[in-house]
């Protein structure tokens, strides 16, 4: 997944899905949030990120994403972790984001 340096205030989504990849999870009373770490285990400011559920028992979630968290070019490993707050938690693979510098035409 890739994404400009300037992308504060874009929404994205995700589908959460059980392990076969397509049937929906359903996160009804769920917090879900996007971590991003670097390889040297750092993260940017800003994160995690915490979703806004659009369709619970879709598995949708939005994310805004917050000013300032791509302010640096930089390749973190990225998961969503799924958290009930009263002893059920569960954390999605593991997915790349690359920030980069927005070409000028």
């Amino acid at each position: 997944m890739r994404f400009f340096q300037s992308n504060e205030g874009m929404v994205k989504p995700f589908k959460i899905t059980l392990n076969d990849g397509k049937t929906a999870k359903d996160i009804t009373g769920l917090t879900i949030k996007w971590y991003f770490k670097t390889r040297a285990d750092t993260a940017p400011a800003g994160s995690p990120i915490t979703g806004s559920i659009t369709n619970a028992t879709e598995g949708l979630v939005d994310f805004t994403i917050p000013a300032g968290i791509f302010a640096d070019l930089a390749k973190y490993r990225c998961n969503l972790n799924l958290d009930s707050g009263a002893g059920y938690e569960e954390d999605t693979e593991t997915f790349n984001v690359e920030i980069v510098e927005r070409s000028k035409p």
